[in-house]
Formats: structure tokens, C-alpha cells, sequence
């Protein structure tokens, strides 16, 4: 769940749509063998896995652009 909310905290960050977010994240997830929903919200994002009894808020305040991190983020995520 770490990693799959880091990546989608950075890709929010750094510029990328919310709905590519919650699309990479998903697919990020799914790669990992798992469900994976992604609300957004104010300043933050909540991460939940499917069957999981937790979540985890983490912050996502978007800072600007910077798609060359957006890029990176989503290479890896590609290659997982």
C-alpha cells in the first residue's frame, strides 16, 4: 500500500490529472495482485485496498509542474 500511495501522491503532485492518478494507481495495484481505490480529496489522497481493513491518507498538494517527474513516476509504473 506504501508504494502504491507514494506514486500516486507524487504523480498528484507534480502535476498529473486526478483521474491519470486514480487510472495509474489502479493499474499500479492491479500489477501487485490488488484492488486499489483512489479518492481524492483536498490536499490529500486516500488510498484503499480491496479486502483491506485500513487505508491510508496520505498528502497530495499539488506543487506545480514537473512532467519530467510525472514521466518517471509512470515509467515505473509501466515497467512494474
Amino acid at each position: 500500500m506504501n508504494t502504491i500511495a507514494l506514486a500516486a501522491s507524487l504523480l498528484f503532485a507534480h502535476g498529473q490529472t486526478t483521474e491519470r492518478t486514480v487510472v495509474s494507481a489502479g493499474r499500479l495495484g492491479c500489477a501487485r495482485g490488488a484492488t486499489v481505490r483512489v479518492l481524492p480529496h483536498w490536499d490529500e489522497l486516500i488510498v484503499e485496498l480491496d479486502g483491506a481493513p485500513v487505508s491510508q491518507i496520505v498528502p497530495a498538494k499539488p506543487r506545480g509542474v514537473d512532467m519530467g517527474r510525472v514521466l518517471a513516476v509512470t515509467a515505473v509504473i509501466d515497467q512494474i
